[in-house]
């Protein structure tokens, strides 16, 4: 799966070298968190996606949002042929993590989220002249994206200028 990130500009070599490095400390942090049914495979993937270097996310996530992913009669692009390899091991990781919160060092640790989430984007709904996003996205609707997102249980954080910001469009 890390081969073809190689077609979208990742250096992957110095990428092997990462998770060799990290091989070892990853089996012995999923064993001290009582994790060790989670395949080493997909821990690693998990912390390659989070990494700033090499920045695969990156790579991946501009594979996913260009606007040339998929042209008509044409297929994919291929750069996002490159990474599906990567977004599907990726993807398979994520599922794999345990369903239910469990207790670590006193903690209540739990890789699945149940409850309203917030997602700032510099956009007006539907358009600048008719804003109105209770009517748009209405209580209860599920939404499915086929990129990553990031979100936040604290609706505070979309007014950061990193993200939504207070103004603009």
């Amino acid at each position: 799966a890390l081969d073809s990130l190689a077609q979208a500009d990742v250096d992957v070599a110095k990428l092997k070298r990462v998770v060799n490095d990290e091989r070892d400390n990853m089996v012995l942090k999923l064993g001290v968190a009582g994790l060790s049914s989670i395949p080493l495979d997909h821990a690693l993937a998990i912390h390659v996606y989070t990494l700033e270097y090499p920045r695969v996310y990156s790579v991946v996530n501009a594979a996913l949002y260009s606007p040339d992913r998929r042209r008509a009669g044409q297929g994919i692009s291929s750069a996002l042929q490159a990474c599906l390899p990567f977004i599907k091991l990726l993807d398979v990781a994520l599922d794999s993590l345990p369903r239910h919160a469990f207790q670590f060092q006193g903690e209540t640790i739990s890789f699945r989220y149940v409850g309203d989430a917030f997602r700032g984007v510099k956009w007006v709904y539907p358009s600048p002249q008719n804003h109105n996003v209770g009517a748009h996205f209405k209580t209860g609707m599920r939404f499915r994206f086929f990129e990553f997102k990031s979100s936040s249980k604290d609706k505070a954080v979309m007014a950061r200028d990193e993200f939504c910001g207070a103004s603009g469009a």
